[in-house]
């Protein structure tokens, strides 16, 4: 029999972190931020872009840009349904909102700590345990990660680089560098993909692997170790089902080819001449730049990621101009956009007739009309 992860509270992953320790990640954060903007400035790369950058954005473009943002965030929140429902029924439209909140959460709080909402929040409202559902957030980060590090390296086989030698801040942004991060992503992302296969399928071993590890030190720890590694796995349920995780991965590569032109398109607007394939390659290298814990609102890291991928196929002068309307038009559409349908979501998980989960038996009774996705 599993033990029970004893040590804690059910809710513990969602636990509000300690003021002094909320504190020290938002300084760690901001001296992040600090960082990027000094090898931002240091690359006579503005944040705030000149004038006459704006001369040449086409605003039509840029509209058609926020309206397929929409479409990508609404595709990236309603997937978690696919991982979800192996679990029971779950309500689509509530599980859309809750990833919704989550996004804009990753956005407002520093370190990445916006992971923490959206286990809380399904809780509350869906009855899924919290360590389940981290399982299915972790999975669904590793999924992300394989397939990104894996089509931006063959966009970067599609779109060599055009320039060379470079310099962004005091280093040379080398295209054996860039290529080297993307490799090592990809292995990172294919270990953890195949030891949640591995935990997922034996079970038995991952947990007599945890238990050698942390019995010498304290059998107490070990048995919570055991219990929440057995919560955390049971979010893998999707596996299995062929049909979640078709669903799933469907819509995974629905969300991010619609990412990858909507780069396409914003950099035509600001006058970019860019294929697909190197909009790809800005979109990988931002996106793996912002995976890193760092300041709220991404701010330093979100514009030094963008303007390195730029710098492999725009040249000095269209980068600190056209280059620099771009960063800024994509970080007010993405970050602001984020936000705004964050705020949306939780006023109307709040005020439009959401209500928590009901327990037991009750809950499982409830008609499938009304409770949305099958589990089956």
């Amino acid at each position: 029999m599993t033990p029970e992860p004893s040590i804690g509270s059910e809710t513990r992953p969602g636990a509000t972190p300690a003021p002094r320790k909320l504190i020290s990640l938002l300084a760690i954060s901001l001296v992040m931020a600090a960082l990027a903007v000094w090898a931002l400035r240091a690359g006579a790369l503005p944040v705030l872009p000149p004038a006459d950058a704006w001369v040449d954005v086409r605003p039509g473009w840029v509209f058609g840009y926020a309206l397929l943002w929409s479409v990508v965030l609404m595709l990236r929140s309603s997937r978690w349904v696919a991982l979800l429902a192996p679990h029971g029924q779950v309500s689509m439209a509530r599980v859309t909102a809750i990833g919704l909140v989550g996004l804009g959460a990753l956005i407002v709080f520093p370190m990445r700590l916006g992971e923490l909402v959206r286990p809380v929040l399904v809780r509350r409202y869906e009855s899924v345990s919290t360590w389940t559902a981290f399982g299915t957030v972790a999975a669904e980060r590793i999924i992300d990660g394989l397939f990104l590090s894996c089509s931006l390296l063959l966009a970067m086989a599609l779109a060599p680089v055009t320039q060379t030698g470079e310099r962004l801040g005091p280093y040379a942004v080398s295209p054996a560098w860039v290529a080297g991060i993307v490799r090592g992503a990809f292995a990172i992302f294919a270990v953890g993909l195949l030891g949640l296969v591995v935990a997922y399928w034996r079970r038995d071993l991952a947990t007599k692997i945890l238990a050698r590890v942390l019995e010498p030190f304290s059998p107490r720890a070990a048995a919570w170790g055991i219990g929440v590694m057995d919560r955390l796995i049971a979010g893998l349920a999707f596996l299995p089902h062929r049909r979640h995780l078709a669903t799933f991965l469907g819509l995974t590569a629905a969300y991010w080819a619609l990412n990858g032109i909507g780069m396409w398109v914003l950099a035509t607007a600001c006058g970019l001449d860019l294929t697909l394939a190197q909009a790809w390659v800005v979109l990988g290298l931002l996106a793996l730049g912002v995976l890193v814990p760092n300041a709220p609102g991404y701010f330093g890291v979100f514009q030094l990621s963008t303007f390195i991928g730029l710098s492999l196929y725009v040249g000095d002068v269209t980068l600190a101009r056209s280059g620099a309307a771009f960063v800024m038009l994509l970080y007010s559409i993405q970050v602001g956009g984020t936000v705004l349908f964050a705020l949306a979501a939780w006023l109307g998980l709040r005020f439009a007739g959401a209500v928590p989960a009901q327990d037991g038996a009750s809950r499982r009774a409830e008609p499938l009309l009304d409770r949305g996705v099958s589990g089956t």
